[in-house]
């Protein structure tokens, strides 16, 4: 039943906004029924399996990364020229695989040796795991803060790891970015958990793993289909029943 609040908001919006938000709630409603009848299904590969392939991504995908054809020269001039470069990215990096991170407003935190992605950093509070659009990020529900496990889960701190690998050639930089993306794969299906459910931060993550799968490439390493897969299941995604999920929605009216 509608409440005096609701109609009220609802009246103060124009047919366009009207007709918006009744598509993204349609969306999402189909969404949710999708989610439920593929439960416990392997996901459908939305890419070709040879696109997907180190010698691909190496020759066809890499161009539009300045590590592609340069990386060498890259790696030379900053180790000639900025040597603090490298010692500061492989001092951050020696952190990171010790699974020490800084976070906005706390210093640096440490997580757990199996890294729950759902978790609150801070207070330990783990996310449970249902649909994306079904949290209340904007009201709470003493679960955690939001903020803190999206900060966490957009893996800026891989391009690090990426780095110290480019400038090193050291394999446990390489080793320890696979890992996180391969948990963070398995304990996130697509449509299921906190970490679908803003557009922003797919994209964000998105952005990291791509930024970091070319810069391991070359590393033994990496599996050339879970982490690459992954990433690009995740565009889709941008443009469809998550384009505006509730909690992005609730904030483009004020």
């Amino acid at each position: 039943m509608l409440t005096t609040a609701m109609l009220r908001k609802i009246g103060a919006m124009d047919l366009h906004e009207i007709a918006h938000r009744g598509r993204s709630s349609v969306r999402v409603q189909l969404d949710y029924v999708r989610t439920v009848l593929r439960r416990g299904r392997p996901n459908r590969p939305l890419i070709d399996a040879r696109h997907l392939t180190r010698e691909y991504l190496a020759f066809n995908a890499a161009h539009r990364f300045f590590i592609s054809d340069s990386g060498n020269e890259i790696c030379a001039l900053v180790r000639a020229n900025f040597p603090d470069w490298v010692s500061a990215a492989v001092a951050q990096a020696n952190r990171i695989c010790h699974r020490r991170l800084p976070l906005m407003g706390h210093g640096e935190v440490r997580l757990s040796p199996i890294i729950d992605w759902a978790a609150d950093p801070v207070s330990g509070k783990v996310w449970p795991s249902r649909h994306w659009a079904s949290y209340d990020l904007v009201g709470g529900n003493g679960t955690g803060e939001p903020k803190l496990v999206h900060e966490i889960n957009r893996h800026q701190h891989l391009i690090t790891l990426g780095r110290a690998f480019l400038y090193t050639g050291n394999e446990r930089y390489a080793a320890e970015a696979v890992s996180e993306m391969s948990g963070w794969i398995d304990q996130n299906p697509i449509g299921i958990g906190i970490n679908w459910n803003s557009s922003l931060e797919i994209a964000i993550r998105a952005q990291s793993w791509m930024w970091t799968i070319f810069l391991i490439l070359r590393s033994k390493h990496l599996d050339e289909r879970a982490p690459s897969e992954s990433c690009f299941r995740s565009s889709p995604t941008l443009n469809t029943s998550i384009a505006i999920p509730p909690c992005t929605a609730a904030r483009t009216r004020t």
